[in-house]
C-alpha cells in the first residue's frame, strides 16, 4: 500500500482498487481508472502515457475481453512480472493495436488469445520479449525499429499464433548459417592461388564439383512459440544508407527469437542502380534475422533482361553498408550455382566465353558456386588467337579483365602461356593487354612449348 495525498491504492489486490478518502466517505475506482493511477504513480513519462491510453480505449474493449485482460494481468502478477516494463509493455500493446493500428475486433481478440497462451507457458524473459516486439509490430507496422535499421510490413495480411515446443527428433540439426561457409567471400578475400596449365578433360559435365549442388537445400529453421503468420507481406529495409524491398512474400516471424521464415518473392537491383523490372531475384525459402538489414538464400533464381537468355540458378546476398552512390555499391549479391552460363553478347564465331555469372552490385563477374574456372577463347577463322581462364573475370563495357588469369597466346604451332596474370581484353577494339600480377606470381616467367 502506497500513500498519494490523502489517497491509498492497492495493485492487484485480488484484481480490486480503491481508495479512502475519509472515515465516513468511501469511493471506489472504476477498473481502467485504477491502471491510470498505478502507473501515474510511478512518474514514469511512458507508464503515464499508457495509463491515460489505456483508460481511454477500456470501454470500447467489451465485457468479455474486458474480463479476459483482467486475468492474464492477474497471472502476471502470481508468476512475479514487474510493473516496468512487462505491465506498461503489455498494456502499451494493446493501446497501440488500437489507437495506432487501428486493428479490427478479430485480430485484436487473437493476438490477446495468444498473449495469454505465452503468459501461460513462456518465462518472464520470452514473454518480456513478445509483449515488447508486439508493441513496436503495432506502433509502428515494423518488424523491427530503431534509427539505424527499420523493417516495415507493407501490403500484408497477417495473424498472430502460438505453437507449441515439440522435439523432432527425425529431422537434422540445422545449419549454422553464422559460421556456414559463404561462397561470397572468394570477392572479399579472392585467392592469388596459381597453377600450372593443364588441358580441361573432354567432358567437363562429369568432372564438375556442382554435382554436389543437386542435393536439397538445407532445411528452414521450425518456429514454435508466439509468431506472426503473413500470408502475404512486402518487407521494406530502410536504413540510412538504402532503402529497399523484398516484394510479394510470405512466411512467420518468431516474436520471441525474431527469426523470419519465408518463402517466395521478389529483391530487385534498383539500389545498384539497375532497373527493377530487367534485374531481380526470385526467392526460394529463406529466413534471416529481423534485427539485422541483411538476408542470405541458398537457392532461387535470376532474371537480368539483355545479359542472360533465360533464368539464371544460384544464391543471393543482400546487406545494407555505407557507399557513396548506387554505382559503388556491393549489394545485392548473386551467383550462378554452375559454371555453364551463356552470357548475351560474349559468344560468337570469334569469341567464346564458357563460366558463370555472377553480380557485385551492377558489376558482372565470372564467379560460380561449383568454382570451377571460367574460360574465354579468342579466335579467328582459321586459327585459336589466345585462351584464358579465371575463377573471377569481370565484364565492363567492351572489357574483360582478370587480376589473376591463366593465360596462354598461340602462334601458329607454337604457345607461350604464364600461370597467372592481369589481363585486360578489350573486345570492340580487339587488344590484349597482359601484366604482371601484384601477388607472389608477380616474378613468374612465361614459358614456351617450343622449347
Amino acid at each position: 500500500m502506497k500513500k498519494l495525498g490523502s489517497y491509498y491504492f492497492v495493485f492487484l489486490a485480488g484484481i480490486t482498487f480503491s481508495l479512502a478518502q475519509s472515515d465516513s466517505k468511501v469511493a471506489k475506482l472504476n477498473y481502467q481508472d485504477s491502471l491510470r493511477v498505478v502507473l501515474e504513480n510511478t512518474r514514469n513519462a511512458d507508464a503515464m502515457a499508457v495509463g491515460a491510453a489505456i483508460g481511454s480505449v477500456w470501454n470500447g474493449l467489451g465485457m468479455e475481453m474486458q474480463s479476459v485482460i483482467k486475468g492474464q494481468l492477474k497471472m502476471m502478477k502470481e508468476k512475479g512480472y514487474k510493473l516496468r516494463p512487462h505491465f506498461v509493455n503489455y498494456l502499451g500493446a494493446i493501446v497501440n493495436a488500437i489507437n495506432r493500428e487501428s486493428i479490427d475486433p478479430v485480430k485484436l481478440s487473437n493476438y490477446i488469445n495468444v498473449a495469454g497462451q505465452v503468459i501461460e507457458n513462456e518465462d518472464i524473459t520470452k514473454a518480456a520479449l513478445f509483449f515488447n516486439n508486439s508493441r513496436d509490430f503495432f506502433e509502428h507496422h515494423a518488424l523491427h525499429y530503431e534509427k539505424s535499421f527499420r523493417l516495415y510490413a507493407l501490403d500484408d495480411e497477417y495473424l498472430f499464433d502460438y505453437i507449441k515446443t515439440e522435439t523432432f527428433s527425425d529431422l537434422p540439426d540445422l545449419a549454422d548459417t553464422v559460421t556456414q561457409e559463404n561462397q561470397f567471400d572468394q570477392w572479399d578475400h579472392p585467392s592469388t592461388e596459381s597453377t600450372i596449365w593443364e588441358e580441361p578433360p573432354v567432358d567437363t559435365t562429369t568432372q564438375s564439383s556442382g554435382v554436389s549442388l543437386l542435393l536439397p537445400p538445407e532445411p528452414q529453421p521450425v518456429l514454435s512459440g508466439p509468431i506472426i503468420i503473413f500470408e502475404k507481406i512486402t518487407l521494406n529495409f530502410s536504413t540510412p544508407y538504402d532503402s529497399t524491398f523484398l516484394r510479394n512474400t510470405k512466411g512467420s516471424v518468431s516474436l520471441v527469437d525474431n527469426t523470419f521464415v519465408g518463402e517466395g518473392g521478389t529483391f530487385d537491383w534498383s539500389t545498384a542502380g539497375l532497373g527493377a523490372d530487367s534485374v531481380y531475384f526470385e526467392f526460394d525459402a529463406y529466413n534471416f534475422n529481423v534485427r539485422k538489414p541483411q538476408v542470405k538464400v541458398d537457392h532461387g533464381k535470376l532474371t537480368y533482361i539483355g545479359k542472360v537468355s533465360e533464368k539464371v540458378d544460384g544464391i543471393f546476398e543482400y546487406k545494407s553498408i555505407k557507399h557513396k552512390n548506387p554505382s559503388s555499391s556491393n549489394y545485392p549479391r548473386f551467383m550462378s550455382l554452375r559454371s555453364n552460363i551463356e552470357m548475351l553478347g560474349l559468344s560468337d564465331d570469334n569469341m567464346k566465353y564458357t563460366g558463370g555469372f555472377a553480380l557485385n552490385g551492377k558489376r558482372i563477374y565470372s564467379s560460380s558456386v561449383d568454382q570451377e574456372f571460367a574460360t574465354l577463347v579468342i579466335q579467328n577463322e582459321t586459327e585459336k588467337k589466345f585462351e584464358a581462364r579465371s575463377r573471377l573475370f569481370e565484364f565492363q563495357d567492351s572489357t574483360i579483365q582478370s587480376k589473376h588469369a591463366q593465360v596462354k597466346i598461340f602462334q601458329e604451332y607454337d604457345s607461350i602461356s604464364h600461370p597467372t596474370a592481369e589481363l585486360i581484353y578489350d573486345y570492340g577494339k580487339k587488344r590484349l593487354v597482359i601484366q604482371k600480377e601484384k601477388g607472389q606470381m608477380k616474378d613468374a616467367p612465361f614459358t614456351s612449348s617450343f622449347f
